[in-house]
């Protein structure tokens, strides 16, 4: 009997679906044998980190993923892939939840995205976290001096301008004085 042709997009297919039925039974190195196979099939280096960096997660392995995550972020910055970089960012932080370094870089990018919600909400944590680590100068300073596009920086300027002029609950009030 004659091999049957399969066409590459379902091979693709098949290798995505393996992939995730060995993350899920915790074969750890059969992933990552399909997870070299797919890579050379990707086009995209930034999205093959990120996803060397999701499997090194899923395998509760955070320093590798973080180092595989550096490595997508810093490709998705280059090409201005702004809310790839921020749901990376989001996911360091989970493994970095004390990072006040990861938390402007955050809300950079969410400034990039023009998410003033998204950017209220990051400063709000950063300027509590940073309140406890007795950093919230550095911090706001480092806001002010981000490096980002104009428009971002418009953004990260009236953020911080609300949370300095607007009400807050008295509980807030007295950790994030600006």
């Amino acid at each position: 009997m004659a091999k049957q042709y399969i066409p590459i997009e379902c091979q693709a297919s098949i290798a995505w679906f393996k992939l995730s039925e060995l993350v899920m039974r915790g074969e750890r190195e059969r992933a990552f044998s399909i997870y070299r196979l797919l890579a050379h099939a990707l086009e995209d280096e930034a999205y093959s980190a990120q996803l060397k960096g999701d499997l090194w997660y899923a395998f509760n392995e955070y320093d590798r993923a973080r180092e595989a995550y550096y490595i997508a972020i810093t490709g998705y910055d280059f090409s201005e892939r702004f809310s790839q970089s921020a749901f990376l960012h989001e996911r360091l932080i989970a493994i970095e939840p004390q990072s006040l370094t990861l938390r402007i870089a955050i809300i950079t990018r969410f400034a990039e995205l023009a998410s003033l919600k998204k950017v209220t909400s990051y400063m709000l944590e950063l300027l509590s976290l940073a309140q406890e680590q007795n950093q919230r100068e550095a911090c706001i300073s480092s806001l002010e001096d981000a490096s980002c596009s104009p428009a971002a920086h418009i953004i990260i300027k009236n953020a911080l301008y609300s949370l300095r002029h607007a009400p807050m609950p008295a509980h807030q009030e007295a950790h994030l004085m600006l």
